[in-house]
C-alpha cells in the first residue's frame, strides 16, 4: 500500500504481486475536511494510512503480511512512540487490527500516491504581484528559453519588426490603442496570469469575453483568447455557481398517441385547497386520447387505497381497465399496494421523471385549467366541492385545442345537451348537412380525426419547444454538473452553489425503451418466461405470460398475451410449455 498526503487531499494505491511484479488493485483520492487541513504534515500522512487501511479492510485484514510505503520517515516510529495524543491513540487501535509493516521510500519514488493526493481541481489559487522584481526577472529569463521570443528579439534588433519593440528590457507589442507586455510560453507564466485575471478577488470570475479584455489590457501572446476560453470553461467555481445562459438541453420527445379510447390514463393531484366538506384536494384523471377529465374530491393525506377506490369509481366502472397509467412519483403511486393493484389488473404503470413534471404535461395543463375555473367560480360559490361536477362537465364539453373536438363528442359520437340547447334538438334533426351515418362509424371517424390532430399538435409543440432547446449528448468520461435546485442544502439557498460538484459521466443508456409489443414492430429477445396467469377480458379469459426480456432489468419485465408470442421461435414455445406444465401441476 502506497500512501501520500498534500495540503488539501490524500491519495493511495493498493498493489499486489502475483508472480508478475506489483500490479494495482485499487486507487483512492479524498479531499481533506477543514479540520483535517489544520493537521501537521506528519498527522496528515498518518491519517492517509489509517483511511486507506479502513477503505481496503477487505483486502488487508487477515493478510499474513502487508507493507505500507510512505515518504514520511516519522511514520515508522508511530507504533514505538512512548507518548501518544488522543488522536494518535485512536489510530493505534486501528493499526492493531492489521499485520502491517511501515517502510520509508523517497518522495520521487512515491509517484502514484503523490499524484492522487494533488487533485488539480483543488489546487490553491496563486496570486502574483506583477510589480514584484522576482516575477519580472523570471519573465526576462524566459526569453532565452523560448524560440518564438528569440525570433522576436532578432527582428527587433534587425529593425524589421513592425509590432514588437523593447521597453526597459522587456518585449512589448504596440498597437494604435495600447502597449502590451509579451508573455512567452515558458513555465507557468501564462497560467499564473490567467489565474490572477479570472480567479482573484478583484477579477470576479467573469466569463471569457470580460476576462480576455481585462487580460489584454497589459499582456499579449498568440491565441490568447483561445487560452482564456479553455481556462474559463475549466473553472469549477464558475461551473458550480453561475446560472446557465444556454438553451435547455435535450430536444422534446413526445409520448406515443394511444390507439384506442381510455387506453392510457394520466393522473395527478391538486392539493392545499381551502377545506370544504372535509376535502382539501382533487384527484385528476385524464384520458390521453379523448382528453376526457374525471375529478374526484379528496384530502392532502390521500392514501394509495383511497386513490385506487376513486380510480375504480370514476374510470374503471364507466370505461373499463386501461392498459397504461402515467403519473408522478407521489407516495400514492409508489406504494406496494398500488404496484400490486396495477400488476393484478395487467396495467403498465409509467412514472414520470423525477423533478420533471413535463413528462406528464397533459395532467399539468389540466391541473392549471381546474384551478383557474375554481378560482373564477369560488367567489360566487364558496363551496368548491359542490361545483366540482360542473367544472368537470365544462371541461369535457369544451373543444380541446389539440384534438379539435370536445371530449364528450369523442366518447359518445355527438355533443351532449346543455341547458341552452336541450329545446333545440330539432335543429340537429332538420339539418340537411348532418350526414345520416351509423353511430359507431361516426365515433370511429371522430377518433381517427382526433389522432391525426394530436399528431399535428405534437409536431407543432416539438417545433416550438425545440427552438429554445439544444441537442446534447454525453460520452463516457465527460464531466457533468448536477443542478442543486431540488437537492437538500445546508444554509440559505441564496448564495449556495447552483450546481453540484462535477462528477464523471460513467455510462450512457443507449438501449431501447422497455418492450411495448403493441406500439411497433421492433424485435425483442425473450430471455426467460417467469410466470403465467389468466385475466378477464370482456366475457372471456386471456392467457398471459410474464416475460423477462434479454438485455433488460427485471423492472422492465412485462405481461404479454399468448397471441403476441404465437410467431416466436421454438425456444420460446418450449419455455411456454414448461410454464404451462408448472401452472397446471
Amino acid at each position: 500500500m502506497y500512501t501520500d498526503a498534500s495540503d488539501f487531499a490524500f491519495g493511495g494505491v493498493l498493489m499486489q504481486d502475483q508472480g508478475q511484479g506489483l500490479r494495482p488493485v485499487a486507487y483512492s483520492s479524498k479531499k481533506l475536511s477543514e479540520a483535517e487541513r489544520k493537521y501537521t504534515i506528519y498527522e496528515k500522512e498518518a491519517l492517509s494510512q489509517i483511511h486507506h487501511l479502513q477503505l481496503w479492510r477487505c483486502y488487508l485484514q487477515g493478510a499474513p503480511r502487508s507493507t505500507a510505503y510512505t515518504d514520511n520517515a516519522v511514520l515508522k516510529n508511530l507504533q514505538t512512540q512512548p507518548r501518544l495524543s488522543p488522536r494518535q491513540a485512536r489510530w493505534m487501535l486501528v493499526l492493531q487490527e492489521y499485520n502491517l509493516y511501515v517502510e520509508y521510500i523517497a518522495g520521487k519514488a512515491n509517484v502514484v500516491a503523490d499524484a492522487l493526493s494533488r487533485r488539480p481541481d483543488l489546487a490553491m489559487t496563486v496570486v502574483i504581484a506583477h510589480q514584484d522584481s522576482e516575477w519580472l526577472l523570471e519573465l526576462k529569463e524566459s526569453y532565452e528559453k523560448n524560440d518564438d521570443a528569440k525570433k522576436i528579439i532578432k527582428l527587433i534588433q534587425n529593425g524589421t519588426s513592425r509590432d514588437y519593440a523593447f521597453d526597459h528590457g522587456y518585449i512589448v507589442r504596440r498597437t494604435p490603442t495600447r502597449t502590451q507586455l509579451y508573455i512567452p510560453d515558458v513555465g507557468t507564466l501564462r497560467h499564473d496570469l490567467l489565474i490572477e485575471h479570472h480567479d482573484s478577488l478583484l477579477a470576479g470570475h467573469f466569463g471569457a469575453a470580460k476576462t480576455g479584455v481585462l487580460l489584454s489590457r497589459h499582456y499579449y501572446w498568440p491565441q490568447q483568447l483561445r487560452d482564456v476560453r479553455e481556462f474559463v470553461q475549466a473553472c469549477q467555481e464558475c461551473g458550480n455557481s453561475k446560472s446557465s445562459n444556454q438553451k435547455k438541453p435535450g430536444l422534446l420527445k413526445s409520448l406515443p398517441i394511444p390507439k384506442r379510447r381510455f387506453e392510457v390514463i394520466t393522473m395527478d393531484f391538486v392539493t392545499k385547497l381551502p377545506e370544504a366538506d372535509g376535502f382539501t384536494a382533487i384527484m385528476i384523471m385524464v384520458d390521453k386520447l379523448t382528453k376526457r377529465v374525471f375529478l374526484a374530491p379528496t384530502t392532502d393525506a390521500v392514501t394509495a387505497e383511497e386513490a385506487a377506490t376513486m380510480f375504480f369509481e370514476h374510470v374503471v366502472r364507466n370505461q373499463g381497465v386501461p392498459s397504461i397509467i402515467i403519473s408522478d412519483r407521489g407516495t400514492q403511486f409508489t406504494s406496494v399496494f398500488w404496484k400490486s393493484m396495477v400488476a393484478q389488473l395487467g396495467i403498465k404503470h409509467k412514472l414520470s421523471t423525477a423533478y420533471h413534471p413535463q413528462t406528464d404535461g397533459q395532467s399539468e395543463i389540466t391541473v392549471r385549467i381546474v384551478i383557474d375555473l375554481l378560482r373564477a367560480l369560488h367567489y360566487q360559490y364558496k363551496n368548491w366541492v359542490k361545483i366540482l361536477p360542473a367544472v368537470e362537465f365544462a371541461i369535457n364539453n369544451s373543444v380541446n385545442a389539440s384534438t379539435g373536438k370536445t371530449p364528450f363528442f369523442l366518447c359518445y359520437g355527438e355533443e351532449v345537451p346543455t341547458p341552452t340547447s336541450i329545446n333545440l334538438q330539432f335543429l340537429a334533426r332538420n339539418n340537411p348537412n348532418q350526414p345520416s351515418v351509423d353511430f359507431a362509424e361516426r365515433t370511429q371517424v371522430a377518433v381517427q380525426q382526433a389522432q391525426r390532430a394530436l399528431v399535428k399538435a405534437q409536431q407543432r409543440q416539438k417545433t416550438y419547444a425545440d427552438k429554445n432547446r439544444r441537442y446534447l449528448t454525453f460520452e463516457v468520461g465527460d464531466q457533468v454538473y448536477i443542478s442543486t435546485a431540488d437537492l437538500p442544502l445546508k444554509g440559505p439557498r441564496r448564495l449556495a452553489p447552483k450546481w453540484f460538484v462535477s462528477t464523471k459521466f460513467t455510462s450512457r443508456s443507449d438501449r431501447r425503451p422497455p418492450p411495448d409489443l403493441e406500439q411497433g414492430s421492433d424485435v425483442y429477445n425473450v430471455e426467460k418466461i417467469l410466470n403465467r396467469r389468466s385475466t378477464r377480458r370482456g366475457r372471456g379469459w386471456r392467457i398471459e405470460y410474464y416475460i423477462k426480456w434479454e438485455g433488460y432489468p427485471m423492472c422492465d419485465s412485462t405481461w404479454e398475451p399468448k397471441t403476441n408470442l404465437q410467431d416466436a421461435g421454438t425456444e420460446v414455445q418450449r419455455m411456454m410449455q414448461e410454464v404451462d406444465l408448472q401452472h397446471n401441476t
